[in-house]
């Protein structure tokens, strides 16, 4: 009946996004992988960048009633190629709204300390246990399968945002407790 081939038809059009994103995060760690550090990069404007993330996963955000506080002067520039550091900004971000509460906020914040640019993508969300902060930045993995089945994904993205900080020169970390959010943290060299 038309109901039924409708819901399937969603279904498919879920999966196959899914896939989506599954095989461009894949072609994007096996371009990294293979081409290593990038000479010659120009400078990208992370106001910029920011800006059309949260454009893109605005209506997102709104659908949940989370709350974008966007803090990065315009005159922060981050040397690498604009499509990565798009790729950088979008996963920390999307993650933020994924994983937050109905009525969160997601705060990305950037300022230039002790010589060094530091990003901060901090959500109000269900947070990450102490044990499994180091195991996020490993392939395919997540926290645990519960929080699969209820948020998906496939365990790539924190894995393809340290190696795409690790090419631009820099490093990531996570504060995070339970039931209080997360705070992830990019330093990278002042241009």
């Amino acid at each position: 009946d038309p109901e039924t081939a409708r819901s399937f038809y969603e279904i498919i059009e879920i999966e196959a996004e899914r896939l989506q994103k599954l095989t461009d995060d894949l072609l994007q760690l096996s371009e990294i992988e293979n081409r290593g550090s990038e000479p010659d990069v120009p400078l990208a404007s992370l106001a910029e960048t920011v800006e059309r993330v949260a454009e893109s996963l605005r209506p997102e955000a709104e659908a949940r009633g989370i709350r974008l506080h966007i803090f990065v002067p315009p005159e922060l520039g981050v040397r690498a190629h604009p499509r990565r550091l798009y790729q950088l900004m979008k996963n920390l971000m999307e993650n933020g709204i994924k994983y937050n509460r109905e009525g969160g906020a997601l705060n990305v914040s950037a300022a230039t300390e002790r010589g060094t640019l530091v990003i901060r993508v901090h959500d109000t969300g269900i947070g990450i246990p102490k044990e499994a902060q180091e195991l996020i930045f490993e392939r395919f993995r997540q926290e645990n399968m519960s929080t699969v089945r209820r948020y998906g994904g496939s365990g790539l993205g924190l894995s393809l945002v340290k190696d795409l900080v690790a090419m631009m020169g820099g490093t990531v970390a996570v504060a995070s407790e339970p039931g209080r959010g997360s705070a992830f943290t990019v330093e990278l060299p002042v241009e």
